[in-house]
Parts: C-alpha cells; sequence; structure tokens
C-alpha cells in the first residue's frame, strides 16, 4: 500500500473518506422504459469508457500528490456546497462515507455515468487511478492504530424485481475491493429491519437507522463509518469548567461544560484561527477553526472555506506561542439528502433514466439510476474523546418496472369550478367557479 502524506492523513481524521470504481464491459444497449414521468431519455453513445476488469482489484500507478490535491478538493467542496442545507443548525459530513457509496454504485456504471462519478473525486483521473488511490485510502483507515475505526460496505438488492439479473461480476467485485456484504432481499418491511439493523450495528449504535420502507426499490448500497478515540494527553478533571457560556449563532447564551488546555500549536489566516488536539496513537486529530468575524456562523464560514482557504490554514502552523483552549462537550446528529448537493458538483445523469449502470445487471431490461442519497451523522466530544459515526445510503430505482399508468387528461381551458379543501373532512374551505379571466 503506498503510504499517504502526513498533512493529508491527520486531516483524513476529521473527514473519513472512502471510494473505488470500475469500469464497464458491456456495450451500450437500447434503453427500455414503462414510465411517461420522468420522460424517458435515451442513453448518449459511449463518449468514455474504463478498461478496468471487473474481475481484478485495482493497481493502478497514480500520481500521489495529485491524487491527494483532488481528494482534498473534493472533501472541502463537498462540505461547503453541504452548507446551504444545514439553515442554522449544527451540521457534520463524512465525505469519505458520501464517496463510498456513491463510488461503489460506479463500479456498476458505464460511460458518461462512469464518467460523471469518476470526476467527482478527480476530473484528471482515470477510473483506474480513482480505484487504486481508494483502495489505498480503505488499507490506511484499516490500518488505524490506537483507535478504533471501522469502515462497512453493503448491498441489498430487490429479490423480486432483480433476482437472477444481478451480475455476479458485479457483486464479486464488490465484496472483494470494498469488503462489501451483498444480499438479495424481499423489499418488505422486514427488509427495513435487517437493513438498518447492520448500519447500527456498523455504526456501533450511533445511527440506527438509515432507509425506510418507501426509500426500498431496486437495490442500496450502503456505507458506514464508525470513529472512536481517546485524546492522546488526558483531560484532567481539573480542566473540566461546568456552567461556562457559549453564545448561539442567535445571540442567546447556553451554559456548556468547557474542556481547558494548553496546546503549542496556532493556525492563524485573515479568514480563521484554530489549533490541534491529537487522538491516541497520533494519526488523527480535532481542528477547530474559529472564524475571524465574531458575528459569523460556522454554517457562514463552511460556505465561505475552499481548498486553497484550507490549505493555507494548514499551512499557517506555528509552534512559537503557548494557546490557551477551550472546546466544548457537545453530542450532535445530522441527516441530509444528498441528491441537490451531487448535482452541483457534476453527478446529474445517474439521477436520472438515462443513467448507465449496465454493470449491474445480466439483463439488460433493467434501468437502474439512482432516487436518493440519504447521509447520516453523529458525533459525541467530551473529556474523554470524541465518538461519530457516518453511514450513507444509495438508493437505485429501476424505471423499466415501474408501471405505466392509464393515460387521462384535464385541461382547464374553459368555465370550472374549484374548491380548498380540508383534507382531514374532505370539506371544502373555500368553494368557487372560474367563468371568465
Amino acid at each position: 500500500m503506498k503510504s499517504f502524506k502526513k498533512t493529508m492523513s491527520t486531516f483524513m481524521a476529521m473527514t473519513i473518506m472512502l471510494s473505488g470504481l470500475a469500469a464497464c464491459s458491456k456495450s451500450d444497449t437500447e434503453e427500455t422504459t414503462a414510465i411517461d414521468d420522468p420522460p424517458p431519455a435515451e442513453r448518449p453513445e459511449p463518449e468514455f469508457k474504463g478498461s478496468y476488469n471487473i474481475n481484478e482489484k485495482p493497481d493502478a500507478d497514480y500520481d500521489e500528490e495529485a491524487m491527494n490535491a483532488a481528494y482534498l478538493n473534493y472533501v472541502i467542496n463537498a462540505f461547503a456546497q453541504t452548507s446551504q442545507y444545514a439553515e442554522e443548525g449544527n451540521y457534520m459530513i463524512s465525505p469519505a462515507s458520501i464517496a463510498f457509496a456513491m463510488e461503489m454504485t460506479g463500479a456498476g456504471a458505464c460511460n458518461d455515468t462512469l464518467r460523471e462519478i469518476t470526476d467527482l473525486i478527480s476530473e484528471d483521473a482515470s477510473p483506474e487511478e480513482v480505484q487504486a488511490f481508494m483502495a489505498d485510502l480503505l488499507d490506511h483507515y484499516n490500518s488505524a492504530e490506537g483507535l478504533e475505526l471501522e469502515v462497512a460496505n453493503s448491498v441489498w438488492y430487490n429479490s423480486i424485481t432483480l433476482g437472477d439479473d444481478i451480475n455476479p461480476e458485479f457483486l464479486d467485485f464488490v465484496e472483494e475491493y470494498y469488503d462489501a456484504r451483498g444480499e438479495a432481499l424481499e423489499f418488505n418491511a422486514e427488509a427495513v429491519e435487517i437493513i438498518n439493523s447492520w448500519v447500527n450495528e456498523k455504526t456501533h449504535g450511533m445511527i440506527p437507522d438509515i432507509v425506510e420502507q418507501s426509500d426500498l426499490k431496486a437495490m442500496v448500497l450502503i456505507n458506514a463509518i464508525a470513529f472512536e478515540a481517546q485524546w492522546a494527553d488526558i483531560i484532567e478533571d481539573s480542566q473540566v469548567a461546568e456552567n461556562q457560556e457559549f453564545r448561539n449563532a442567535n445571540g442567546e447564551i447556553a451554559n456548556v461544560t468547557m474542556l481547558n488546555d494548553t496546546m503549542d500549536n496556532y493556525f492563524a489566516t485573515d479568514l480563521m484561527t484554530g489549533f490541534r488536539r491529537y487522538y491516541a496513537g497520533g494519526d488523527y486529530y480535532f481542528l477547530a477553526m474559529l472564524p475571524n468575524d465574531e458575528n459569523m456562523t460556522g454554517n457562514e464560514l463552511a460556505a465561505q472555506l475552499t481548498p486553497e482557504a484550507y490549505t493555507e490554514f494548514i499551512n499557517s502552523v506555528s509552534y512559537d506561542y503557548d494557546v490557551y483552549t477551550k472546546i466544548p462537550e457537545f453530542e450532535s446528529d445530522y441527516e441530509v439528502q444528498l441528491a441537490a448537493m451531487l448535482n452541483s458538483m457534476g453527478v446529474e445523469q445517474a439521477f436520472t433514466p438515462a443513467a448507465d449502470f449496465t454493470n449491474m445487471v445480466i439483463n439488460d431490461e433493467h434501468q437502474l439510476y439512482i432516487g436518493k442519497v440519504i447521509h447520516k451523522t453523529h458525533i459525541e466530544l467530551n473529556q474523554a474523546g470524541t465518538r461519530a459515526a457516518a453511514a450513507t445510503a444509495v438508493t437505485l430505482y429501476d424505471a423499466a418496472c415501474m408501471i405505466n399508468p392509464e393515460f387521462r387528461e384535464v385541461k382547464l381551458d374553459r368555465p370550472f369550478a374549484y374548491a380548498i379543501v380540508d383534507a382531514s373532512t374532505d370539506i371544502p374551505v373555500f368553494i368557487g367557479t372560474v367563468n371568465d379571466l
């Protein structure tokens, strides 16, 4: 396994990311659909195909410095993009978990769908290079010492709609490359319990569920990450202060428990200041980023953060000072639907019936596309250390298996009556007519 640069290694502790991708081996097939909404879309002629053999684990050489830079760019952009959906509350994402699930999905993609998912990590790298980079990153996470870091993947597919049509080479690949459990289930209430139980186990009880019955259509690909670490330097009871003030974004004052310490590192740029505090083993650390503008919220800071600003911040570290620090104990949960964010980062075709996931199935009549990408996170930070978890579920729909309803038409292009109705009683609250416009 290739070694990772120290800066990226420690930064990955905060982001925890993984990914993978396989190119297609099938030629394009004509689209088959039985739905009117969304409208059918013809798959474009192949513009991109990787040559990777889905039966083999990737070992392509790559430019480590370039891939690290591309990975950092993805991580910071995902963080900044997600800020617009967090409103005023706390939020945390795991770019790792998102990429795990997306790139595992990409293992079954071909052509432009494959290109978009590859570009999520690097626009300049081939699928083989991204695969090799992510394979090394997976090994890197799984070799963590001094703490608990568990990364798990799974694929669950509908035994009724896909059944024997699932491509065994795809299942073999994700098992070999992602160590992903693949299982056929009848997508009913019991399947929901089985899948959520797996997520609960793999996130050490921090994320008890990820899918609902309505999410189960053709396939669900899931990543789960659990991180549990103690501080490298123990925080003594004398360093813990109760009933300390914390000013919320709306100006209200909250009483919190503060962890006080003196650090030997200091980060400072025009945008923010901060410090880092290591976890046991020294491979991961907590990084504080405090906006210099006292009226700026954390979410506003996230929206302004760029890969360049982050890199400048990391490079600004100084060891010339004693730095008195305070960290509030906190616990937070966050959930977000990622379709809009991924669309803004270039993954578009995969969410339409024009998507090409023909590497997942051996029957070309299936027309798979991404319906939802569900992301949940949890974090607890206290005197002992930090527990954090993330789970991402990519739900795949099969347009070819959806029922085509009988066609009806109602055009209000002549006089008509209307009502505004109380749904609980079916009694109109307003009722009227339109005769002249």
